[in-house]
């Protein structure tokens, strides 16, 4: 796909690739907001400066200490469950799309900072931030590929300026982060947590963890976090909608538990939503058939090179896996992996086929999103099968409530 690259599509692909300790490949270094000066454990290349780094941060993705802000979440969705309510009594139709991305970013507000960012409340993108953060992904997804256009742009004078995406987003997480340094006294968050690890690292002396590491890490938790959690909400109404019959069984599965005594009050608890199988099946399947990731996850061969399916490659070859390959190979989903099918997810062999999914990168930064996109995600998800149906609206094929 590129000199020295090679994408990789084998069910052995993810385990030897991504569950390994392989060097990442150089487009990682796009990934230090918001310019060279500012590495995060994303950013680094070596798996050893990568661990080293994110042994100070990685308490506060504890699924116990995420689920410590499930309150805050269901004060956020309640909001977002008012205007679903708006749009349907004044009969007008509703960009879920956008609303998917507003709540999605408040919710990471409150469990990075124990503060929204303000954009449910209000109903539309406030300062910019959301669009400006569509034209980073972009930059991300081309300048990634082209380092020295990176060092071009993404440098102090130019972060000083503040004409980039990258430094609306910093500025952005920075205005958060600091007040939230002013209110020692908020509930637990992850930012708490870091500040915790940032006072180990400074008596561990570290190297590789200091403040300009945790602004940056704070940076890529809000982009990142929120747009997957909303991408995959789009993914599941969207399809979901189009499974014939699909909706009405995921509601009545909602019924049920509730008929059981479980899934009360407005928003339900993410146990409770746990104990919804096809629910569970159809938000799986909604971030297969759509990864929010849809750039090559690069590593490098090692030493002795890497075999995968019999062919081996040398030493420096650079190996990417990209989410929406794996999920959509009919050699790992069968014929249909093309399909949207929730059921597959509860049939036989299920477990093994999980090996292979990879909505977000499992070694790299699964415990920056795969804890809180479950809990986060999970909540949403059951909000909106549960309380409303929908039509597409057909001028644009975008889900509307009615």
């Amino acid at each position: 796909m590129a000199p020295n690259e090679v994408s990789v599509n084998h069910p052995d692909a993810v385990k030897a690739l991504l569950l390994t300790t392989l060097p990442k490949g150089d487009w990682y270094k796009i990934v230090c907001f918001p310019d060279y000066r500012f590495s995060t454990p994303f950013s680094m290349l070596d798996p050893k400066d990568k661990n080293e780094c994110s042994k100070y941060l990685s308490t506060g993705y504890l699924q116990h200490n995420v689920s410590k802000s499930e309150p805050a979440m269901d004060t956020n969705i309640s909001k977002f469950i008012g205007w679903m309510d708006k749009f349907a009594a004044e009969k007008r139709p509703m960009d879920l799309d956008k609303f998917f991305t507003y709540v999605s970013f408040d919710i990471t507000g409150d469990i990075v900072f124990s503060k929204p960012f303000g954009f449910i409340d209000q109903g539309k993108d406030l300062n910019n931030s959301i669009a400006m953060n569509t034209g980073l992904e972009m930059y991300i997804a081309f300048v990634g590929h082209l380092q020295w256009l990176h060092f071009i742009f993404a440098n102090p004078f130019v972060t000083w300026l503040g004409v980039l995406p990258m430094g609306h987003l910093f500025d952005t997480t920075m205005t958060a982060l600091k007040e939230r340094q002013k209110n020692p006294d908020a509930r637990p968050d992850l930012a708490g947590h870091w500040f915790k690890g940032l006072e180990k690292a400074k008596k561990d002396k570290s190297r590789l963890f200091d403040q300009r590491c945790l602004e940056s890490f704070a940076t890529a938790n809000v982009g990142a976090g929120s747009d997957t959690v909303s991408a995959g909400l789009q993914s599941f109404v969207y399809h979901l909608l189009r499974l014939p019959g699909g909706w009405r069984r995921a509601q009545d599965e909602i019924r049920e538990a509730r008929r059981q005594g479980r899934c009360g009050g407005e928003v339900v608890s993410f146990n409770d939503a746990a104990g919804l199988p096809y629910l569970q099946a159809c938000i799986k399947e909604g971030m297969r058939v759509h990864a929010p990731i849809s750039a090559g996850l690069p590593r490098v061969a090692a030493g002795g090179g890497v075999t995968i399916g019999g062919t081996h490659f040398p030493q420096g070859v650079t190996l990417t896996v990209n989410p929406s390959v794996i999920h959509s190979s009919k050699e790992i989903w069968g014929p249909d992996a093309r399909e949207f099918d929730p059921d597959r997810w509860l049939r036989p062999g299920a477990a093994e086929k999980e090996k292979c999914f990879i909505p977000v990168s499992l070694a790299e930064i699964s415990h920056l999103r795969g804890t809180f996109v479950r809990i986060d995600g999970e909540l949403i998800f059951d909000a909106v099968g549960r309380w409303l149906c929908f039509v597409p609206r057909p001028a644009r094929g975008s889900p509307s409530a009615v």
